[in-house]
């Protein structure tokens, strides 16, 4: 008889214990907030998720920046010998000023087709009958960088960060 007492009181000590668990449960769902650790938690991976994202996305927008410029300089120079071929002579020289884009547009390329974006200064730095230097230069105050094309398709290159390459197969 002492042992089923015993068993009787050991299972309301667990039956209380369980009711005492669902009960703090049920509270807890009635809860709106959340603890200092689960936010602490959140703000951990929000850095992590910004400390590898960030970098990786300027990384995107600077080559797409770049991209921009070389594609622009193709352009030149593909309108600088349909400039020559009607005029004997290459167009410029045109400085890196704010309305070389302008210049440009209206002049080299003459509405069959245009520059396009608004991210670097383009100048025709030397021109005659038979040669001319192209170059990008960043906007002032956005970097240092360079990119220039010559009528025999020669690149160059001076970008932060990088080696510079000189008038040859930069890029």
């Amino acid at each position: 008889m002492e042992a089923n007492q015993n068993l009787v009181g050991e299972n309301n000590r667990e039956l209380g214990l369980f009711l005492h668990i669902v009960y703090k449960i049920e509270e807890r769902r009635h809860q709106s907030g959340m603890t200092l650790i689960e936010l602490l938690i959140v703000v951990a991976i929000v850095g992590i998720l910004a400390g590898v994202g960030i970098p990786m996305y300027i990384g995107y927008i600077d080559s797409a920046k770049a991209d921009e410029a070389k594609n622009n300089l193709r352009s030149i120079r593909l309108m600088q010998e349909n400039y020559r071929s009607d005029n004997n002579v290459y167009y410029g020289p045109v400085g890196c000023g704010a309305n070389s884009f302008s210049l440009l547009n209206t002049n080299l390329f003459e509405g069959r087709s245009e520059l396009k974006g608004d991210n670097w200064q383009y100048c025709i730095t030397a021109a005659n009958a038979t040669t001319f230097q192209a170059q990008a230069k960043d906007k002032p105050g956005s970097g240092t960088d360079l990119y220039g094309i010559d009528q025999n398709n020669r690149t160059m290159s001076q970008v932060y960060g990088q080696p510079s390459c000189t008038w040859g197969s930069c890029w």
